[in-house]
């Protein structure tokens, strides 16, 4: 596991509010240069620290480089590199290792995963921790899809206390799509900063 300090944290935190006031107190506000943010070593150090502590940190990508290996062999170095990457434009993501893993309470069945590599999950990692506080401020407090702190269960629970009252006796299935579209025009309202748009997806 990779530890950061307290001042990156501090100063992730310090960033994240300001981000999330200025979302909340101007909705059509244009962000702009939130690349430096994202490629803020200390954000990498936060977003890789992360990564060393989620639960699939063990498992290497297609490259079979894992977290455990990058801390032997220098995670200063290595995220100087990926910083480098991200900023001269060289960066590009790569495959995900596919893998089939079987489905619980379903003998025989199996549903695939796509592993990405470390280096990927850093830098969606970083990514994430600045465009969140942005898109946070705009939820409604009944969104539940994909936020910190909130989950399908608390989605159901929500449901079932709007729809018993009206005579509904169960809830067996709520399924949600989205369209990739509307995400890629919610993401460019929010900012300015060409690199960012790409890396998303």
């Amino acid at each position: 596991m990779y530890i950061v300090s307290a001042d990156d944290r501090l100063w992730l935190q310090s960033v994240q509010r300001k981000l999330y006031a200025r979302s909340q107190e101007h909705p059509d506000y244009r962000f702009e240069e939130l690349w430096g943010l994202v490629t803020d070593p200390r954000n990498l150090r936060i977003a890789f620290s992360r990564v060393s502590r989620n639960r699939g940190a063990r498992t290497a990508g297609i490259d079979r480089i894992t977290v455990r290996r990058i801390v032997q062999e220098g995670t200063e170095e290595y995220l100087v590199a990926i910083r480098e990457e991200l900023r001269s434009g060289s960066f590009h993501p790569s495959p995900v290792r596919r893998v089939l893993i079987p489905k619980a309470g379903k003998p025989g069945v199996f549903r695939p995963l796509g592993i990405p590599t470390v280096k990927d999950r850093t830098i969606q990692a970083a990514m994430k921790q600045i465009m969140e506080p942005i898109f946070e401020a705009g939820f409604y407090p009944t969104s539940y899809g994909f936020r910190p702190g909130r989950s399908v269960r608390g989605a159901l629970a929500h449901l079932k206390a709007l729809l018993l009252p009206r005579g509904m006796k169960n809830i067996q299935q709520y399924s949600f799509a989205s369209r990739q579209r509307k995400l890629w025009d919610a993401i460019a309202l929010t900012q300015t900063d060409s690199p960012v748009i790409p890396q998303l997806f």
